[in-house]
C-alpha cells in the first residue's frame, strides 16, 4: 500500500495539516502533526471552564471532522540520531482518553506516559498512551478505515443539520 503526502499548510503555526493521498485518498481530508518534546500534547486548555474536562475534552471533539487524524510525535528521550516515537489516532480516541485520564477525572493534557504524584487528585495513577495507537502499517490500515465511517457519520449530521436547522455536532 503506498502513500504520497501533499503540500504542508500551517495556518496557525502550531498545528501542520498533510492532506494524505492514497488511491482513495484513506486519510480523510488532513493529517494534524502534534509535536512534543515533555512528554504530553495539551490539546483542550483552550476549552476548559470551571474545572470540567470532560466538557472540554467534548468542545475539542466538536471543533474536528471524523475525517481528521492525528499524528502525535513525540521526542522526549530520542536522541540526535534517533526517530521519534509517533501515534496515529482519531479524534475521538483523543476526546475519549482525555476524559478517562487522572483516574477518571479528565485532563486537558494528553501524556504518553505520566506517573500522577501524591499530590495530584489521581495520585499513585498512570495515565499511558494504548500501545495500539503507534505508527505502524496494521495502524495506518485501522485508520484509514476509521475515517472512512467517520467521512459517512459527517455527511449524516449534516444532512441532519439542514433538514432541521439543529447544529448539534
Amino acid at each position: 500500500m503506498g502513500y504520497s503526502k501533499g503540500t504542508p499548510y500551517c495556518p496557525d503555526w502550531g498545528t501542520f495539516y498533510f492532506p494524505v493521498l492514497g488511491t482513495y485518498n484513506i486519510l480523510g481530508d488532513k493529517v494534524s502533526v502534534k509535536g512534543s518534546k515533555d512528554g504530553g500534547w495539551g490539546l483542550t486548555q483552550s476549552f476548559i471552564k470551571n474545572a470540567d474536562y470532560r466538557g472540554a475534552a467534548d468542545k475539542w471533539l466538536a471543533k474536528h471532522s471524523n475525517k481528521t487524524v492525528f499524528c502525535l510525535v513525540q521526542f522526549k528521550g530520542t536522541s540526535v540520531e534517533s526517530l521519534p516515537r509517533m501515534y496515529l489516532v482519531t479524534p475521538q480516541e483523543i476526546a475519549d482518553w482525555l476524559k478517562s485520564a487522572a483516574a477518571g477525572s479528565g485532563d486537558t493534557i494528553l501524556y504518553e506516559n505520566h506517573l500522577w504524584s501524591a499530590r495530584g487528585y489521581a495520585a499513585g495513577t498512570t495515565d499511558m498512551i494504548p500501545e495500539s495507537w503507534k505508527f505502524t502499517e496494521k495502524r495506518l490500515e485501522e485508520i484509514a478505515n476509521k475515517t472512512e465511517r467517520g467521512a459517512e457519520l459527517d455527511v449524516q449530521r449534516a444532512l441532519h443539520r439542514r433538514r432541521t436547522g439543529d447544529m448539534i455536532k
